[in-house]
């Protein structure tokens, strides 16, 4: 291994000293990675925002909920492990001006548990996404957040109401890479 003592090439470096250091190429590049994690860090949160965005559109009725993120490592058949995530919805909040869908009723009455069982599907399977960025990599295992209608799409300057929005412009993402 051979260090890049003059600096035009991103390397570690030793001080006379014994002291590891970065050299300026280096110092240059973590500097733009802190830059660019910030930037990627803030699309991710947009993602989970605009995913939780879309089950309010998607349903006039949904007035607010509350998310029960959770996280955890499972061990797999291989003798690994695996990042598990999951979202469980609670204190589903109903829009006054607008009824729930006739499959969220049971003998007629609004069933909020199996609403909030329905909107969970919706979510199942970008739960691991959505707990790994709205927990953090170092962050609890499990944690609570709630979100309303009308503060969530006012982010993305759409009506609170039930209208229907503009089509979209752009094509839909997967989710973070």
């Amino acid at each position: 291994m051979t260090a890049n003592l003059n600096g035009t090439t991103p390397a570690y470096i030793l001080s006379e000293g014994g002291t590891v250091l970065l050299n300026e190429a280096g110092q240059a590049v973590n500097a733009q990675y802190l830059a660019l994690k910030s930037q990627y860090d803030g699309l991710n949160r947009s993602w989970c925002e605009a995913q939780l965005a879309a089950l309010f559109v998607r349903h006039p009725w949904l007035a607010a909920i509350t998310l029960r993120v959770s996280k955890s490592w499972e061990y797999d058949d291989a003798g690994g492990y695996y990042f598990s995530g999951c979202c469980r919805v609670e204190n589903v909040a109903i829009e006054a001006s607008c009824e729930p869908l006739e499959a969220y009723r049971d003998d007629g009455t609004l069933d909020l548990d199996l609403a909030a069982s329905g909107l969970e599907v919706e979510l199942d399977h970008k739960a691991p996404d959505l707990a790994l960025l709205l927990l953090g990599e170092d962050a609890s295992e499990e944690r609570e957040l709630s979100f309303e209608r009308e503060a969530l799409l006012s982010r993305f300057r759409l009506p609170s109401t039930g209208e229907a929005p503009a089509p979209a412009e752009h094509s839909e993402q997967s989710g973070p890479r």
